[in-house]
């Protein structure tokens, strides 16, 4: 039973993320401690703030090709 009321709290979150209802235990312990990330998501993630820097350099004019 508390399975089933945990995955009924879970949903409307999975559905807002857009990820699986059985997935979501693994996704909110690599959000609350992000060693757990793979080496991509960490390399992703480092390359999201120079991408966001440039942008913000360029008064945001630049598209995808040119960043």
């Amino acid at each position: 039973m508390i399975i089933i009321a945990r995955r009924m709290e879970s949903s409307p979150i999975c559905k807002v993320l857009a990820i699986a209802p059985s997935t979501y235990p693994d996704h909110a312990a690599k959000r609350r401690n992000p060693s757990r990330l793979s080496a991509r998501a960490k390399r992703d993630e480092a390359v999201r703030i120079e991408v966001r820097r440039v942008l913000a350099e360029n008064f945001r004019v630049y598209g995808v090709r040119k960043v």
